[in-house]
C-alpha cells in the first residue's frame, strides 16, 4: 500500500521495473505525501513534517526542536513525533550520532525533573542512538540504570526486553566487543536461549498489560487497528492485539515481504471491541514459514492497518 504518510528522502518511487521481483503495490493513495502545496499557518510541526517531505531537513530539525524546547500546551501532542522526526532525520542523512546523542542528554538534563514521561522517552531515543553507534556498552548502561530505578513492574520487564535485545544484537556483530554488565542473566549464549527467554519475558508482560486493562476502562480506536503483537521478533508464535470500533466484516492476512498472502487469519463479521489472535508462524498449508519479515493486514470498515512482524528461528 501506497500511504500518504510514507516518505523516505526526497522522492516516493513506486513499484520501478528494476524492483519488479520483489516490489508489489496492492493499492496507490491518490493523494500521495509529495509536500503541502502551501504552508500550515500557525502549526509547526505540520510545517515541519511538510519541510521534511521536500528534504528542506535543516528547516525540519529547526522546528522540531523549537516545538520541543518552548513546550507550548497547544502543542504537547506533537513532541514525541518532533524528537521522532529529529531521530529519523539524523539517520536519513548520516548525521553525526555523537551530536544526536548530545541533544538527547540535553534534553533529558533538562525534563528530568519537570516531565518524566517525556524524559523517558528520551532516554529510549539513546538507547537507540548508542545501538545505532555500535555502543552496546553505553546502551546497556542506560538500560541497566532503568531497571535498577524501574518505577513498576511494567517499566522493569520493560527494561529486560530491550536489554535482551541489546545483548542479542552485540553478539551478531562480527567484531564483538565483552560488555561489562551487573544483570548477566539477560545475556545467553545462543539465539535458541534468547528466544526461549525472550518470549517468556513477553508473556510476563502481556499478562501484567492485561490484568492492567481489566482494571480500566481502555478506550476503542476511531479506526481499526493492529495495537501490537508480542512478541516481536517472535519464535514460532505471536499474538497479534486488534481493536474494530463497530460491528462488522473483519479481514486479517499475513503477507510476506513480497506482498504474497501467506495465510488469512480472520475473514468474518465481528463484535466492536478489542480482541485478540495468535498466529502460529504457519502458512495457509500449515507448514512452518521462515524466517523474515511479514506483515498483518486488518481490514474493516473500509479501513486498514498494518504492522510488521518479524519471525527469527
Amino acid at each position: 500500500n501506497a500511504s500518504k504518510n510514507w516518505f523516505e528522502g526526497s522522492c516516493v518511487i513506486i513499484n520501478p521495473e528494476e524492483c519488479n521481483s520483489y516490489v508489489y503495490v496492492e493499492t496507490y493513495d491518490p493523494c500521495p505525501n509529495i509536500g503541502l502545496s502551501e504552508p500550515i499557518v500557525g502549526d509547526r510541526f505540520m510545517q515541519a513534517m511538510d519541510a521534511e517531505a521536500n528534504a528542506q531537513y535543516d528547516t525540519a530539525v529547526t522546528i522540531y526542536k523549537q516545538v520541543i524546547d518552548e513546550q507550548l500546551t497547544a502543542e504537547a501532542s506533537y513532541t514525541s513525533s518532533c524528537m521522532d522526526g529529529i531521530y529519523r532525520i539524523a539517520l536519513t542523512q548520516n548525521s553525526s550520532i555523537s551530536e544526536l546523542s548530545d541533544y538527547i542528554d540535553a534534553k533529558i538534563s533538562q525534563y528530568a525533573t519537570s516531565d518524566s514521561a517525556f524524559t523517558q522517552l528520551l532516554t529510549d531515543y539513546q538507547v537507540k542512538a548508542k545501538v545505532v553507534a555500535a555502543d552496546f556498552q553505553g546502551a546497556i548502561d542506560i538500560l541497566q540504570w532503568r531497571l535498577s530505578n524501574a518505577t513498576d513492574a511494567v517499566d522493569s520487564l520493560n527494561a529486560v526486553l530491550d536489554m535482551e535485545i541489546v545483548f542479542q544484537l552485540n553478539e551478531l556483530q562480527s567484531s564483538k566487543k565483552p560488555i561489562t554488565t551487573q544483570y548477566s542473566q539477560y545475556k545467553y549464549p545462543e539465539f535458541r536461549s534468547f528466544s526461549v527467554k525472550h518470549e517468556e519475558h513477553w508473556n510476563m508482560l502481556r499478562d501484567l498489560l492485561e490484568k492492567d486493562n481489566a482494571e480500566t476502562d481502555v478506550p476503542i480506536p476511531a479506526v481499526p487497528l493492529i495495537s501490537s503483537n508480542y512478541p516481536n521478533p517472535f519464535n514460532p508464535s505471536t499474538t497479534i492485539a486488534f481493536s474494530i470500533p463497530g460491528a462488522g466484516d473483519v479481514k486479517l492476512c499475513v503477507y510476506n515481504i513480497k506482498g504474497q498472502k501467506v495465510k488469512e487469519l480472520l475473514n468474518g463479521n465481528m463484535a466492536k471491541g478489542h480482541h485478540k489472535i495468535v498466529w502460529n508462524g504457519r502458512d495457509r498449508n500449515n507448514r512452518s514459514v521462515s524466517s523474515g519479515i511479514y506483515f498483518l493486514k486488518l481490514e474493516s470498515g473500509g479501513n486498514t492497518s498494518v504492522r510488521k512482524a518479524m519471525l527469527m528461528k
